[in-house]
């Protein structure tokens, strides 16, 4: 059955946020923000129901969709309707999902873990402090950084997003993840539509001249996603000294930080990793094996 999906647009915010917040759904992927930010790098749209959102990710096929968000029903009776249709896939499935495929359509889906899409999980007070000999090479870093930089971090709002903007936009990649993506366009974006998807996050200034900005919006009660970080150079210490300034500014609230996924890129995920996270949330993804095949 063909269903028709929508585009994204901020108007769907509280809707789609109201769905993933019922259903106790905490993954950046899931969160509008991210959606809103990827939605034109990825091809997504997405289809609504009162209990239930589906996003169609067109980067990864026709019938590629992001696993349903929504009452265990509505997912179920989403996915039959998917069923018939040729290369169904579902990407961005928690292992609860993996598991929802496995129990209600047994030997329907090949099932796989993406270790380039899982999720880090840091604890904001330990990457404040950053206290202890697992922080003794970061707090190293920064001494180094500040002996030989005047460096001063202010809240990004409205008075220097202007700056913000500019590095954002200047940032020339070199490298990009395992499916060819690339966050400039995502950054702008979340730059541009600052307020709209309640973003927070700081400014870097490097011998008075912007340096980095690190920010990104809430993604639950006590949980802050980062979404977005970029240096207008390359210096050793600058990302630690970032991470710190953010973890610092960030209310008490928020006890956890989302760090996203590393894209499968080899020194993203050496430096996610050496940042010490105290979770990972898994991903996995859900392809649709032919009748007849075993799955």
């Amino acid at each position: 059955m063909n269903i028709r999906t929508m585009p994204l647009t901020l108007s769907m915010k509280d809707t789609i946020e109201g769905i993933r917040y019922e259903n106790g759904h905490i993954t950046a992927s899931h969160a509008f923000a991210s959606l809103f930010m990827w939605k034109k790098e990825m091809g997504l749209s997405v289809y609504l129901e009162e209990n239930l959102f589906a996003v169609k990710c067109r980067m990864q096929g026709e019938n590629a969709w992001f696993f349903p968000c929504g009452g265990r029903t509505a997912v179920r009776d989403f996915i039959c309707r998917r069923l018939d249709g040729e290369g169904l896939l579902f990407c961005y499935m928690r292992r609860e999902d993996a598991e929802f495929l496995e129990q209600e359509f047994p030997g329907r889906f090949q099932i796989r873990e993406r270790e380039s899409d899982h999720e880090y999980i840091y604890d904001r007070k330990e990457q404040q402090e950053m206290n202890g000999k697992g922080f003794l090479a970061a707090r190293k870093y920064i001494h180094r950084l500040t002996a030989g930089h005047l460096l001063e971090w202010e809240p990004v709002g409205a008075e220097n997003l202007a700056d913000a903007l500019s590095l954002v936009s200047g940032w020339k990649e070199r490298e990009e993840g395992l499916d060819g993506l690339r966050d400039t366009d995502a950054s702008v974006t979340m730059l541009t539509y600052w307020e709209e998807l309640e973003g927070a996050g700081i400014l870097v200034r490097v011998d008075g001249a912007p340096g980095a900005v690190m920010a990104g919006y809430p993604i639950g009660k006590n949980m802050f996603d980062i979404s977005l970080g970029k240096q207008s150079c390359y210096i050793t210490g600058m990302a630690e000294y970032t991470r710190h300034a953010l973890c610092s500014f960030l209310p008490e609230k928020y006890s956890l930080v989302n760090g996203e996924e590393d894209l499968g890129i080899e020194g993203l995920r050496r430096m996610k990793q050496r940042m010490r996270p105290v979770g990972l949330l898994r991903m996995y993804e859900g392809r649709a094996a032919a009748i007849g095949t075993e799955a």
